[in-house]
């Protein structure tokens, strides 16, 4: 079986809608992440303020009937966090899977 990934370092909006759309009944996990910047130099952001529009993202998937699991990718730390291990501290996985499901609900 073949993977394909929709995401990339910064995708437009209509690339991103068209290949859910395309692709839809071959999407079976989402691992969403947001950045700024360019594939050669990218900043990971919170889910819900980087480049990428997760709002139609998500409406995307809710058109082709995606049911399947949603996880937050890398989200930035929060204050009074360690950061032992960025991109993976509790609080900030907390916030992007609450944005995450809130979009969903919307969607």
């Amino acid at each position: 079986m073949k993977l394909s990934r929709i995401g990339t370092a910064r995708p437009r909006r209509s690339r991103s809608v068209a290949g859910i759309t395309r692709l839809g009944p071959h999407i079976v996990f989402v691992h969403a992440r947001n950045v700024r910047g360019h594939a050669e130099h990218f900043v990971e952001t919170w889910h819900d303020n980087g480049a990428i529009d997760m709002p139609a993202i998500f409406c995307a998937l809710e058109n082709i009937g995606y049911a399947g699991s949603v996880r937050p990718d890398h989200a930035p730390s929060m204050a009074g966090e360690t950061n032992d291990t960025p991109g993976y501290e509790m609080l900030g996985r907390l916030f992007a899977a609450g944005y995450l499901r809130g979009l969903m609900q919307a969607a």
